[in-house]
């Protein structure tokens, strides 16, 4: 009989220990940075168009850790930061949406979003710095070309740790769904 109480109070513990555990990694999962961005992206539609579609932002949230940039953003399949590297589609958008760049953590300062020379005459304009340093956008023309389904641009960022500028030159997809990195550096 007490054998049985102790394997049971046993069971308890580590069902305890168990449930706990998914509390934390829960609570680990929610990013406070895509959020504040969320929110600051909503201010702005709200301001510029009066009212908005979530469908119609890509929100992509810049952290820096272990000496790489990294992103998230609300318009991919696979959730979780990825590094930025030349092959990288940080967002997959349609004409009209806009495109957000915030600045999470470990950065001290996203100082540029400049686009190439293409990409630039196609957008017909420049992102937007509307929270100094900190979040940037810019608005996909609603008149589409076909031949125009990748845009190559370059973040210029300061890191938290070591003060260092850096450019890194990632890409965005538009006008469908891209299936991988290596469809995009194919394309340019």
């Amino acid at each position: 009989m007490r054998i049985l109480r102790v394997r049971q109070l046993a069971l308890i513990a580590i069902l305890l220990f168990v449930a706990c555990q998914d509390e934390v990694i829960e609570e680990n999962s929610i990013d406070e940075d895509m959020i504040a961005a969320t929110a600051l992206a909503n201010d702005y539609l709200e301001t510029v168009k009066g009212r908005f579609e979530d469908s119609d932002k890509a929100i992509t949230v810049l952290k820096h850790k272990d000496g790489k940039l990294l992103f998230d953003t609300n318009t991919d399949d696979f959730k979780g930061y990825q590094e930025v590297v030349e092959t990288s589609i940080t967002a997959i958008v349609n004409p009209g949406d806009y495109i957000f760049w915030f600045a999470g953590g470990g950065l001290s300062e996203v100082d540029s979003i400049e686009f190439d020379e293409a990409s630039e005459a196609y957008l017909g304009d420049l992102p937007e710095d509307f929270v100094p340093h900190k979040m940037w956008v810019i608005r996909v023309p609603l008149l589409t070309d076909q031949n125009q389904t990748s845009l190559k641009y370059d973040i210029v960022y300061v890191a938290r740790e070591n003060g260092i500028r850096v450019r890194l030159d990632p890409k965005i997809t538009v006008g469908g769904q891209s299936d991988s990195g290596e469809e995009a550096v194919g394309e340019g």
